[in-house]
């Protein structure tokens, strides 16, 4: 039995601590304040069921607690429960139309729902209330950006910023709208600033690679892409720094890049089709085979990955499976290009030319521009001599394209091969417009692209058909200098140096040819012809003899030989020489007329007698020669009357002769050409050099020119008898 005084104990204890404990926790309790604060905390610690009941415990004690109602709008808002959000936040309103933070809650509400004029309603209200707010005017101004106000989002923005310089969120999406409005420069500044203050924030980063990558700006593009990549490995990262590295032709970079976006993402569709891409252009079918199998699963009905699958079994030479999945790649998107040129690709390889000319232009229907299409069909042009139709396409395809090398080698063939028909068919006068338009043509494919020694070829070959030996001896060097053992040009280049006079050049150059080819009897003889022009007759002869020996049946060589002989006094050599030369002569050739002349020549200089002269040709040749008078050429002095009635006509015999054949289009060009060339360059050059004997003689060759050209022209008939200009 307990004792008085414990009794009395436990009693005080219970009257003077523990009643009071219990009275002040059963208030706590009953406090709609203290409440409301252990919801805040778990609202902070994310316990929003049991907050919600907490604050409904809250509206019980005391309905009008706007804090509560707030709370309660905060915690719908996280939990997506707009509705019941919009409620709460308008109860707030109703017990205090200026809460900011209600309106600015309900303005964030109404933008999730895109309810996007209400939501600017509520933001201005709010903004009203309290101008200075930069959240409000933060929010505000995303709003306009979803809106694609632009305009007046970047106002906001730099409002905000002069109040509060060093906000990241507003440097950065300022720099969005920069960037928005395409001033790229003023974006770069802003992304600056932002990294300077979040030096890791991966998004800027990777914003400041794009627009440097779209200035052009590689390198430190890739930087960016690299910072952005080691704070962050996303996919569009590393497809972004693939697209430069594709740019920039780094291919393998570019793989690496492009697999790496892909593992961060399997359905990255479009990192797999270029990787497809790729690795088809490099070669590596298998592996393309693989990936394009990948892109159908991501998109089986795309075009394009048919058509490279089409492409990828062309290279394996399954032309007819090739064709089936080029077919098909047109069928589901008629857009696809390249299609029509894969399948004349096809053709080619099988040697069906009409048809791949057929696709090529079915191509061009399609992309009138697209490049390797004009190019392969200009090809099949100029290889069935079909030159006009070529040059069409070239030059149309040239206003597009006017930076492509390959054009302006595929227009200066065209040129090339009509200059030398031209040439073989009328003379190198007639040929010289198509072999200048050729040589600025292949010039040009040569600046554009001056490592093509294809085109220095054929630049060369321009030049040597139409004896301009001396202008081209850079391009003569520097095709030597590429490759030394291109024995060739070396003949030429000396002739560039001998056109200048410079003797020991051409000389050094054809000596290092023979050292190498010492069987060539034309370079020999090229060489003594050298050592002639140079007065240098002693070591000329001892090289005609060496060409001789090479070629003992060329009756040209032996012709130069017995004329250097002459010029050193050696006259029995001379025409001991000249007498084998007539032997293997044709008869009526020039060479024989020249040998005649030249022993006549020599006959005369000598002093010899009759049987010296015999004793050295033969009874039958010096028996030729007596007999044989020199005829008298007639030269009619440049300028002279004689001289021009001469070459008008012979103008006007040529323009007869066409004009009786049917005067077709060809002959109209033959003779224009013939006019510009033969007429119209001879009397500038007559003016040039003061030649004309008298004012009358100039106007009767202008007045037959004028004539000829208006004949050409169709501006007057022809009449055979009032055709020539009377003096």
């Amino acid at each position: 039995m307990p004792s008085f005084f414990s009794y009395h104990k436990t009693k005080w204890f219970l009257k003077f601590i523990v009643l009071p404990l219990l009275f002040l926790f059963m208030g706590c309790f009953s406090n709609p304040d203290v409440l409301y604060m252990k919801a805040v905390k778990l609202i902070e610690k994310n316990k929003l069921a049991r907050a919600e009941k907490l604050l409904f415990k809250v509206l019980r004690i005391k309905k009008d607690h706007p804090d509560a109602q707030y709370s309660l709008g905060v915690i719908y808002m996280k939990q997506e429960r707009y509705s019941d959000a919009i409620s709460r936040f308008k109860e707030v309103l109703s017990l205090n139309s200026d809460d900011v933070d209600a309106l600015t809650n309900l303005g964030v509400i109404y933008a999730r729902m895109n309810k996007l004029e209400l939501a600017a309603e509520k933001y201005e209200e709010a903004v009203r209330i309290s101008p200075g707010n930069n959240t409000i005017l933060l929010n505000l101004a995303r709003l306009n950006v979803k809106q694609k106000k632009y305009r007046e989002a970047r106002l906001l923005y730099e409002n905000i910023l002069r109040a509060q310089p060093n906000l990241f969120s507003a440097n950065k999406e300022l720099g969005f709208i920069y960037k928005a409005e395409g001033r790229i420069m003023d974006s770069i500044s802003q992304f600056a600033r932002a990294s300077k203050l979040q030096s890791k924030d991966h998004e800027v980063l990777y914003e400041l690679g794009n627009l440097y990558f779209k200035r052009g700006k590689n390198n430190t593009a890739s930087k960016y892409y690299l910072k952005a990549i080691s704070i962050k490995e996303k996919s569009e990262y590393y497809a972004a720094l693939a697209q430069l590295y594709e740019n920039t032709r780094q291919i393998e970079n570019c793989i690496t890049a492009y697999q790496k976006s892909y593992q961060l993402d399997n359905d990255n569709y479009e990192a797999v089709f270029r990787l497809a891409v790729l690795t088809l252009n490099k070669g590596d079918l298998k592996r393309a085979a693989q990936y394009l199998k990948t892109a159908l699963k991501l998109r089986s009905n795309k075009g394009e990955v048919y058509k490279y699958f089409g492409i990828l079994l062309r290279k394996q030479k399954q032309y007819d499976r090739s064709k089936e999945a080029l077919l098909k790649a047109k069928l589901l998107n008629k857009y696809v290009r390249e299609i029509y040129y894969q399948l004349g690709l096809i053709d080619l390889e099988l040697g069906d030319k009409a048809g791949a000319i057929e696709n090529f232009e079915r191509e061009l229907k399609d992309s009138p521009s697209h490049l390797r299409t004009v190019r392969k069909l200009a090809l099949l042009h100029l290889g069935n001599k079909q030159g006009d139709k070529a040059a069409v396409l070239i030059r149309g395809a040239l206003k597009i394209h006017k930076k492509d090398s390959e054009l302006y080698n595929l227009l200066g063939q065209f040129h090339l091969s009509k200059a030398e028909f031209e040439k073989e068919s009328n003379g190198l006068y007639i040929a010289l417009e198509d072999y200048d338009e050729a040589i600025k043509s292949f010039k040009k494919s040569l600046r554009l692209n001056p490592n093509r020694t294809d085109v220095l070829d054929f630049l060369l070959k321009a030049y040597s058909g139409a004896k301009r030996f001396a202008v081209a001896i850079p391009y003569f060097n520097k095709i030597i200098e590429i490759n030394p053992e291109r024995w060739e040009y070396y003949p030429d280049l000396a002739r560039g140096y001998l056109a200048n006079q410079e003797y020991d050049k051409a000389i050094d150059v054809l000596g290092k040819y023979l050292e190498e080819n010492k069987s060539d009897a034309k370079v020999w003889f090229q060489l003594g012809k050298i050592y002639a022009d140079k007065g240098d007759f002693i070591d000329g002869i001892e090289i005609f003899k060496k060409a001789i020996v090479l070629e003992p049946d060329d009756p040209k060589k032996k012709l130069f030989l017995g004329m250097l002989q002459a010029e050193v006094n050696r006259f029995d050599d001379a025409l001991k020489t000249l007498r084998s030369a007539i032997k293997q002569a044709p008869a009526n050739s020039i060479v024989l007329r020249r040998c005649e002349d030249l022993i006549q020549q020599i006959i005369e200089v000598s002093g010899y007698k009759s049987n010296q002269v015999e004793q050295n040709l033969g009874k039958d040749i010096t028996k030729k020669i007596r007999k044989k008078k020199r005829s008298k050429i007639v030269k009619y002095q440049p300028g002279s009357l004689k001289y021009s009635k001469s070459r008008v006509v012979a103008a006007f015999r040529l323009f007869k002769k066409l004009h009786t054949r049917g005067w077709s289009k060809q002959h109209r060009k033959h003779m224009a050409k013939y006019v510009k060339y033969r007429l119209i360059k001879n009397y500038r050059q007559l003016i040039k050099f003061k030649k004309f004997k008298s004012k009358g003689v100039r106007r009767y060759y202008y007045v037959a020119i004028r004539r000829l050209i208006d004949l050409v022209k169709g501006k007057i008939n022809y009449q055979p008898k009032q055709a020539i200009v009377k003096q």
